[in-house]
């Protein structure tokens, strides 16, 4: 319900906003516009950016390209966007990690993600997945905690990248279900996946998009998503919070923002148009990739982004989670 009266009140910014932009609509934009992630080609945010990409491209009649800049936990990407000149042609695909959780696990950032950004709209929520190596002998959630607490330390699991979601989702895990496991920390989540086929590492938390449309095709098991409720794309897929986890979630949001001081009327324009592309079709698009879509205004953006950073600065105190 609440994703949708957020697509209703999208509309109704829609009918406001149309009599103020013709003002700057024939401005802005008149070239290209860059979405810069801060992960590799075949990621989830890249994933989550070229599905925005296309039909954002659609409305605002120029093409929109997305621009990975891998390296440090998202942090280059996030970086390349601060320092952008703020005319609206280059955006960043951000991520509750690179903006909530990258200042508290990083020290001496070169920006500052709630001064340094403009907070244009929430895109999606994205819940982690389960998974393990095919010939892993656990089948489900009982029989992989009864497996880990029985060969403590000798289970490696892989992630993204100290610090991202799928490491913080490990660390929770180990927290509540009382394991030792080793963490296996990789330059995004594509080779991680790699190595995990491979049988180099037994688990990962991994975001849904980027393995949906494998769920069942037997090149990895499942063990369950850590959403709160089943996700109608793969609705066989039990929670670990059902399965054996009470209260286990991780979920990671993604976002659209601009340099700071990007004028007011681009920001709205834009938030205008995610709003017009979602209810068109963008958010059937990414629910199919197990994606919950998810709008909001910038101020509403900018209140979530000041929420969260305490909340996971407590979280990585918690975990021990850091960069070695």
């Amino acid at each position: 319900m609440q994703i949708f009266m957020s697509l209703a009140r999208g509309c109704a910014a829609m009918v406001f906003l149309v009599s103020t932009a013709g003002s700057f609509a024939m401005d802005w934009p008149t070239k290209p516009v860059r979405i810069v992630v801060g992960f590799p080609s075949g990621s989830n945010s890249d994933i989550i950016a070229r599905e925005l990409a296309e039909p954002l491209a659609k409305v605002l009649g120029q093409p929109v390209i997305v621009d990975p800049r891998p390296g440090a936990g998202g942090n280059i990407g996030t970086q390349a966007v601060a320092s952008a000149a703020p005319d609206g042609y280059t955006l960043l695909l951000a991520t509750n990690g690179t903006q909530a959780i990258n200042p508290s696990l990083y020290q001496n950032l070169p920006f500052d993600t709630e001064k340094d950004f403009a907070p244009i709209s929430l895109i999606c929520d994205i819940p982690n997945i389960l998974i393990v190596n095919k010939d892993f002998p656990p089948n489900n959630l009982h029989e992989f905690m009864a497996y880990v607490k029985s060969h403590p330390d000798q289970v490696n699991y892989a992630s993204s990248g100290n610090g991202g979601a799928m490491h913080l989702a490990g660390e929770q895990f180990k927290l509540m279900a009382k394991v030792v496991m080793t963490h296996v920390p990789y330059k995004g989540s594509p080779p991680a996946m790699t190595d995990l086929m491979a049988g180099r590492v037994q688990a990962m938390f991994q975001l849904l998009p980027a393995v949906v449309g494998r769920v069942g095709d037997g090149s990895f098991k499942v063990i369950g998503v850590a959403s709160k409720a089943r996700i109608p794309r793969i609705p066989d897929v039990p929670t670990l919070s059902e399965s054996g986890l009470p209260g286990f979630e991780s979920t990671s949001w993604y976002a659209l923002y601009a340099p700071a001081k990007t004028p007011p009327e681009i920001v709205d324009r834009l938030n205008l148009e995610v709003a017009r592309v979602m209810n068109e079709g963008l958010s059937k698009r990414l629910m199919t990739l197990g994606v919950v879509p998810r709008l909001s205004t910038p101020n509403e953006l900018r209140s979530l982004l000041k929420n969260d950073m305490p909340y996971w600065r407590n979280v990585l105190k918690q975990t021990g989670a850091k960069i070695d």
